[in-house]
C-alpha cells in the first residue's frame, strides 16, 4: 500500500493525482446513483407489463360480459393481443382454451381462470400498491367469481328440473363472491385520490350490489323452490351478469390509469436521476480539468522561474509571490 501511495506522489503528476482523488469519491457516488437508476428502470419495466397484462384481461372481459351462450372463438382485437401480449406473457394457450369453450358454463370458468393466469404472469396480482391492488382484485379475482356464478345460476333457473339443493347451492356461492366484492370495493370508494374511473367503478358496484341483492330476495321469497320463481328472476340474472361486465370494464380502466400514471412517474424520476448523474458527472470533469490546468500553469511557471534562478538569472520574475498555499511558500522560498 506504501508502495503504491509512494509511486504516485513521485511519479504521477499533480493532475493526474487530483484526477485519481476525483476519482475516488465521486465513483461511489455515481455507482449509487446509477444502482438508483436501474431500480427505476426494473420497476417501470413491471409497470409496462402489468399496463399490457390488463388490456389483454380487458379484452377477456370483453368477451366474458357479452356472451352467455358459451360461442366459441375470439374477437380480433382479443387474436390480436393474444399473439403478442398473450404469447410474451405464456398465456396464449390459455386463451385458446377459453375461446374454444362450448358452453357458457366452460366458458365462464375458463374465463376466471384465464383471467387469474393472466393477473399472475403480469405481475398484476403481485403489485402491492393500494390502490391497484383493490383495482386488481375486484377486475381479476372478485368479478369473474360473480360472473362465473351469475352463470351457474342462470343454468340452473333454466334447467326443466331444478333441485332446491342445486338453487341454495348457487346462492350461497353467488352471496360469497359478492361478500370478497365488498372489501375491495369500499377500499376504492375512500382513496384519497377521486377520479372519473374510480366514481364509475364504484357507481357500477353499487348497481351491480343492487342487482344481486333483487335476485337473492327473489330466491329467498320462493323459498329456494324453482316452480315458485318467475322469469323476471332469469331477467334479474342477465341484468346482473350485464352489470358485471360493466364493473369489470371500469375496474380495469382505472388499474390501467394508476399504474400508468406510477409509470410515468417513475419514467420522470428515471430522466431526473439521469440528468442530474450526466450532470454531476460533466461537473465534476470540468472542475478536475480546469483545477488540474490551473496547477500545472502555476507549477509550470515556478518550475521556469527556478531555473532561470539555477542559471544565475536573478532579474526574472518570481510568480505565485500572492499565493496563500505550497506554491506561495515555494515562490517565497
Amino acid at each position: 500500500k506504501k508502495m503504491v501511495i509512494g509511486h504516485i506522489n513521485s511519479k504521477w503528476s499533480m493532475p493526474r493525482r487530483l484526477a485519481l482523488i476525483s476519482a475516488v469519491f465521486l465513483i461511489p457516488s455515481l455507482g449509487q446513483m446509477y444502482m438508483y437508476a436501474e431500480q427505476k428502470r426494473t420497476q417501470i419495466n413491471e409497470l409496462q407489463k402489468e399496463v399490457e397484462g390488463a388490456k389483454l384481461a380487458r379484452a377477456v372481459w370483453d368477451e366474458m360480459g357479452s356472451d352467455q351462450t358459451g360461442a366459441s372463438g375470439m374477437s380480433s382485437r382479443l387474436a390480436t393481443l393474444a399473439r403478442t401480449t398473450g404469447r410474451a406473457l405464456g398465456v396464449e394457450p390459455a386463451v385458446d382454451t377459453f375461446a374454444n369453450a362450448k358452453t357458457a358454463t366452460d366458458k365462464s370458468k375458463a374465463g376466471s381462470e384465464l383471467l387469474n393466469t393472466i393477473a399472475d404472469a403480469s405481475a398484476m396480482s403481485a403489485d402491492l400498491s393500494a390502490d391497484t391492488h383493490n383495482a386488481q382484485k375486484i377486475f381479476t379475482e372478485s368479478l369473474p367469481a360473480i360472473a362465473q356464478n351469475l352463470v351457474s345460476l342462470r343454468s340452473t333457473l333454466t334447467a326443466p328440473q331444478a333441485s332446491e339443493a342445486a338453487l341454495a347451492i348457487d346462492y350461497a356461492a353467488l352471496n360469497g363472491a359478492l361478500e370478497n366484492l365488498r372489501k375491495p370495493l369500499t377500499d376504492i370508494k375512500t382513496m384519497d385520490a377521486a377520479n372519473g374511473e374510480q366514481r364509475a367503478l364504484a357507481d357500477a358496484g353499487v348497481q351491480l350490489i343492487a342487482h344481486i341483492d333483487q335476485i337473492a330476495s327473489a330466491i329467498k321469497a320462493a323459498n329456494y323452490q324453482r316452480p315458485a320463481l318467475g322469469a323476471d328472476a332469469i331477467a334479474a340474472v342477465s341484468a346482473a351478469h350485464k352489470a358485471t361486465g360493466t364493473m369489470a370494464a371500469n375496474a380495469g380502466e382505472l388499474f390501467i390509469q394508476l399504474a400508468e400514471d406510477r409509470n410515468n412517474e417513475a419514467q420522470t424520476g428515471l430522466y431526473r436521476t439521469l440528468a442530474l448523474l450526466l450532470a454531476a458527472t460533466i461537473l465534476a470533469v470540468g472542475v478536475v480539468t480546469a483545477l488540474a490546468r490551473g496547477m500545472s500553469k502555476r507549477l509550470a511557471s515556478l518550475v521556469r522561474a527556478m531555473d532561470q534562478i539555477s542559471k544565475k538569472d536573478l532579474s526574472v520574475e518570481i510568480p505565485c509571490l500572492t499565493d496563500r498555499n505550497e506554491n506561495g511558500q515555494i515562490a517565497q522560498a
